[in-house]
């Protein structure tokens, strides 16, 4: 049965919820252990998506297939089980813990000798062996997200799909949890799909990319290219790029002839501007934003805002306090020009 290099294709695709067309695109792959991520604001359609993608849901018109074969009326529920998701909000039974993973894998046919090894396995190997007695109520949001995980991971999937997996964890906890993940990911050699509107998540657990924005694929492709040359405005914005009209560019920050028109946009990440103390320098630092890995420094140039990453000990350092002013300079290389 899995025949074809792609764990998942889907073509054409149109979904409505309701009376709304939440999805609309021509085409997604998903190649056997790919890993890739679906990124895009709240209401953009990243969790109709996945709903979609797990034959959870109807699409109204458009073609899906598993491992080469295509998904019909009268197969639909066996292809199902080829896949298993963790919700962004953990649907739970008032069972325990161990319950719900042994419930859901004899759900799935597998031996009662399988169900009981591998129920407490996967609590251990995500972190919450030591729950498997409790009831869902007496958890933390992080601790069930960990369940949910293990009852996915319990379901020994060929392809693995995650709904915004860290919503719900504390930031002290997302670090070690987001390592746990992307190693059991990697050593299960899954194709897994995770939707997400965290570009770290996205880094953390894909080597590709989908930008959906409005039920629309906006660009797709590997992580670093995207993130290095977003093809339109509204993509840059979403990935975190700096996005300015050319001549607000050319005018804060000296950039010179640029090879697009006047009214069109220049774009660029945080890292592409440094800083450096100077009490006469054109910048001003105004405020700042957190950031992953550190903090974002916001500065005044030329009348526009222009985000900079800086690391947690340079913003509480006095030459990179609020107020101050400082030198900005440009990593030309970095630069992303945009038509309009």
């Amino acid at each position: 049965m899995l025949v074809s290099d792609n764990a998942l294709s889907m073509s054409e695709i149109v979904v409505h919820r309701g009376r709304q067309k939440v999805l609309s695109f021509d085409s997604f792959n998903l190649e056997r252990g790919q890993n890739v991520a679906i990124i895009g604001a709240n209401g953009s359609g990243k969790s109709s998506f996945l709903l979609a993608a797990g034959l959870l849901i109807p699409s109204i018109q458009g073609e899906i297939s598993y491992f080469g074969t295509r998904i019909s009326r009268s197969n639909r529920r066996d292809f199902r089980r080829l896949s298993s998701i963790s919700f962004q909000d953990p649907v739970l039974l008032d069972r325990t813990v161990v319950d719900n993973l042994k419930i859901a894998m004899d759900l799935r046919d597998f031996q009662k000798e399988e169900i009981n090894k591998g129920a407490y396995s996967w609590l251990e190997r995500l972190g919450v062996g030591h729950l498997a007695e409790k009831k869902p109520h007496e958890l933390s949001g992080g601790e069930r997200q960990r369940v949910s995980l293990a009852r996915a991971f319990a379901l020994e999937p060929s392809i693995l799909m995650l709904d915004e997996p860290f919503n719900a964890i504390d930031p002290v906890d997302k670090r070690s949890i987001s390592r746990d993940l992307h190693d059991l990911i990697t050593e299960s050699e899954l194709s897994s799909i995770v939707v997400t509107h965290d570009i770290s998540e996205a880094v953390v657990l894909a080597d590709k990319v989908v930008v959906l924005i409005d039920g629309l694929i906006h660009q797709t492709g590997a992580m670093r290219d995207v993130f290095q040359n977003p093809k339109s405005v509204d993509v840059a914005k979403l990935i975190g790029h700096t996005v300015l009209r050319n001549d607000e560019a050319r005018r804060s920050l000296k950039i010179p002839d640029s090879p697009i028109n006047s009214d069109d946009m220049i774009s660029f990440p945080s890292s592409a501007i440094s800083l450096k103390a100077h009490s006469e320098g054109q910048g001003q630092i105004i405020r700042y934003e957190s950031a992953v890995g550190g903090v974002v420094a916001i500065v005044r140039l030329g009348g526009v805002e222009i985000p900079s990453s800086i690391s947690a000990h340079e913003a509480m350092s006095l030459d990179f306090s609020v107020g101050q002013n400082v030198d900005v300079v440009l990593d030309y290389s970095k630069l992303v020009y945009l038509s309009n």
